[in-house]
């Protein structure tokens, strides 16, 4: 038996864009996509339950994902191959696009010193609107990034 709730427990497609901080275009490509579920009564519906599933889902996939990255990236350095000591490091922050990260990028390897054992790489979500770093090496090395890396943030590079 299907279990019917009140038209104002239901959230609309407008509603759940604000709730969840996207486009209500994104979330009809959600329901169409099947990891929203939705109920059409003139418009579409959507439960508190089906919202917070999909975040859960989300949540996953994100954390999933990173996880992966971050493995991958760890099997190119492996620091148990070399018997190096190294840190890893994962920084992430909003970006409204990548463009200028390209160039705030190109600009902070080349302060990377000549012999240095520092690998690095640079990831942007477009959906998230999310830059993540994640370097592994050197701790010294990895904190003069960082720390260049913020300044840059802040001046709004």
């Amino acid at each position: 038996m299907i279990k019917i709730k009140k038209l104002d427990e239901l959230y609309t497609v407008a509603e759940v864009a604000d709730i969840l901080g996207v486009s209500e275009k994104s979330v009809r490509d959600f329901i169409n996509a099947g990891e929203i579920r939705a109920v059409k009564v003139g418009q579409w519906r959507i439960s508190r339950e089906a919202i917070g599933d999909f975040m859960d889902a989300r949540s996953n996939h994100f954390l999933a994902k990173a996880r992966t990255e971050v493995m991958n990236f760890l099997d190119r350095a492996n620091p148990l191959v070399t018997g190096e000591r190294r840190t890893l490091v994962i920084r992430d922050y909003h970006a409204t696009n990548s463009c200028n990260h390209g160039t705030l990028v190109g600009a902070l390897m080349q302060q990377l010193p000549e012999n240095s054992n520092v690998q690095w790489r640079y990831f942007y979500d477009q959906n998230l609107e999310r830059a993540r770093h994640i370097f592994s090496g050197d701790y010294q090395v990895i904190a003069r990034l960082l720390a260049q890396l913020d300044a840059k943030l802040e001046e709004g590079n």
